[in-house]
């Protein structure tokens, strides 16, 4: 755990600014994980996440499982601030998509190195239908109308 905290450290400090300065908006840079994600899933010595590993092999009271579950609640939080750069309504809600960060991990882990890129296309999707619900529920309500309901 300790050699993903440093590579988590690292990458808030160094990697994550320099790769979301080649972003050219907040939604880019929020997609701009999974760019990121997929260089490390197709490094020779990618072996997952070990906080990860740690969260579903230990005992749920335990240190180490929580003191994993703090540290995948700060990526939560950096997509959490990554989607209020972007405007969205309710990033905490949105930031849940970090749970198809973990996915990918899990699924590169199990030999798809594609993870990454299938995970983007997800979050895409994801992205887009929540700026299309933001703008009718906005719309709805400029207009005093009921939101139209998926």
């Amino acid at each position: 755990m300790a050699r993903d905290d440093r590579q988590f450290q690292t990458h808030r400090r160094g990697d994550r600014h320099r790769d979301h300065r080649r972003a050219t908006n907040p939604e880019a840079r929020l997609l701009a994980i999974f760019d990121v994600f997929d260089g490390w899933f197709h490094k020779k010595s990618f072996e997952g996440c070990s906080f990860i590993n740690v969260l579903l092999e230990s005992k749920t009271d335990s240190q180490l499982h929580k003191a994993a579950a703090i540290h995948l609640a700060k990526i939560r939080a950096i997509v959490c601030e990554l989607a209020g750069e972007a405007g969205l309504q309710e990033p905490r809600k949105f930031a849940q998509v970090y749970m198809l960060m973990k996915g990918s991990i899990i699924s590169a882990r199990e030999g798809n190195r594609r993870a990454a890129r299938e995970a983007k296309f997800a979050v895409r999707l994801v992205l887009k239908g929540w700026k299309y619900e933001s703008k009718t529920v906005k719309t709805a309500v400029a207009t005093s109308q009921k939101p139209i309901s998926r």
